[in-house]
């Protein structure tokens, strides 16, 4: 039998490329990469139901590609959501946001298109340019970045700038600049500093609006999976036994999706109690949970929490 084939496109690049595969790997999904520089794959550990393959694409390709349906590459995809924001609006009305995933190359979080000038300059603000009209701002997006100053009646001249804005500020060759920044120390070791936050971004798992039921289904279960995955990064199980006589009581201190799991032991004065919990938060409920008469913890890591 004739599988259907679904193809999903993954960024390339440093941005986001390591990150995801990562992830992927970590929700047992399998990428079979001839070369890492390879712009088709395999991928196995997804739903019997489709043949799965993989496309590697730059981050702002990736809208595109999915928004043109069953006719494109590429009906699912993984970008950043500020490539989608930069989308044309028609790109944007024909894409589907399933999952909104917290990561980036560096943090675990989103990241920030924020504009900026060198420590020195005198700016403080977004009125303080207002004073000067038609300021020109060097902007990696200049779609949002001309949203941003038209919402606060500001008129500035938007050069839009695919290499290092960054450079172009302390290079003087541009007074104000938009870029994304992670941790901010680009802008710090550069003598740059941050004016206003121009929008967030986090990377996101999005699909053509024009997928039939079966194989929505599909992605709104691969959305599931990645963000049980990048939440169970942060947790535990924690399996314990406790006596019956305090089993209200350690419950009562457990946090659990719904409630503790408690199973009854041979030794009919105790019970299993399991539990997920905390990573950073499991040594402090072991010790207040033992003065309530638990022993025998085991704490286990956790691919994903669905």
């Amino acid at each position: 039998m004739e599988m259907n084939v679904i193809t999903i496109a993954l960024p390339t690049g440093k941005n986001l490329e390591e990150q995801t595969i990562a992830l992927l790997k970590d929700a047992g999904i399998v990428i079979g990469r001839e070369h890492p520089r390879s712009y088709t794959a395999t991928i196995s550990g997804l739903p019997g139901l489709y043949e799965w393959s993989a496309r590697f694409f730059k981050p702002p390709q990736i809208p595109s590609l999915v928004c043109a349906g069953p006719l494109s590459d590429a009906v699912v995809g993984i970008t950043g959501a500020d490539a989608l924001r930069e989308s044309p609006a028609e790109v944007q009305e024909r894409v589907e946001i399933y999952a909104e995933l917290p990561y980036s190359s560096k943090t675990a979080g989103s990241t920030r298109c924020v504009l900026f000038v060198r420590n020195d300059d005198r700016i403080r603000d977004a009125q303080d340019i207002a004073q000067g009209r038609g300021a020109t701002v060097a902007a990696e997006y200049p779609l949002e970045t001309t949203e941003w100053f038209k919402r606060r009646g500001v008129d500035v001249n938007i050069e839009a700038y695919t290499g290092s804005v960054e450079a172009l500020v302390v290079d003087r060759r541009a007074r104000f600049g938009v870029a994304l920044t992670e941790t901010g120390e680009t802008l710090r070791v550069n003598g740059l500093r941050e004016i206003a936050e121009i929008f967030r971004s986090s990377t996101v798992l999005l699909a053509s609006r024009w997928l039939d039921n079966s194989t929505a289904d599909v992605v709104r279960f691969l959305a599931r999976l990645l963000k049980g995955t990048l939440e169970a990064r942060d947790k535990v199980l924690l399996l314990m036994n406790a006596p019956r006589d305090e089993i209200d009581n350690v419950v009562a201190m457990l946090p659990s999706l719904r409630s503790p799991t408690v199973t009854p032991l041979a030794d009919s004065g105790y019970c299993s109690i399991s539990s997920v919990v905390e990573r950073g938060n499991v040594n402090h409920l072991i010790f207040h949970l033992s003065l309530r008469g638990a022993e025998g913890f085991i704490v286990q890591n956790i691919s994903t929490v669905m």
